[in-house]
């Protein structure tokens, strides 16, 4: 991408260690919902998804997305926010979020996620706008 002057932008660097813990957390959510399907199918007993320690599992899953993706919209957004990356993000995450709303709404219609994680990601985003200065 050029800037005004005709330069070349320089180009932002990654940070390894929170791709690194981007992939942690998926492969956390996948074992959480790995293990979820096994309840479901009778390979474990229903009682290990409310089990204390699962539900915990759950929840520290869910905290390092909202964590990660919120950490992650502070650095991208210094020194200022580029709206229109910012609007590319955002429509990935609804997306998404539709999809998985679509998806799950096609299997179990009767308990379909309306407002799970992503829904929840992209709520966050709109909101943190106005803090993201801050």
């Amino acid at each position: 991408m050029e800037n005004k002057r005709g330069m070349k932008a320089p180009v932002q660097a990654r940070w390894p260690w929170l791709d690194g813990l981007r992939g942690i957390a998926l492969g956390a959510m996948a074992i959480y919902h790995f293990t979820w399907d096994l309840a479901f199918f009778h390979f474990v007993p229903g009682s290990v998804l409310r089990s204390l320690p699962f539900v915990a599992f759950g929840h520290a899953v869910a905290c390092s997305f909202l964590g990660i993706a919120g950490f992650a919209l502070a650095l991208a957004s210094r020194p200022r926010a580029d709206l229109r990356k910012f609007a590319i993000r955002l429509a990935r995450i609804v997306a998404a979020a539709a999809l998985v709303s679509l998806a799950t709404w096609i299997a179990f219609p009767r308990s379909f996620v309306s407002f799970g994680i992503l829904h929840c990601i992209a709520a966050a985003s709109v909101i943190s706008l106005a803090f993201v200065r801050a």
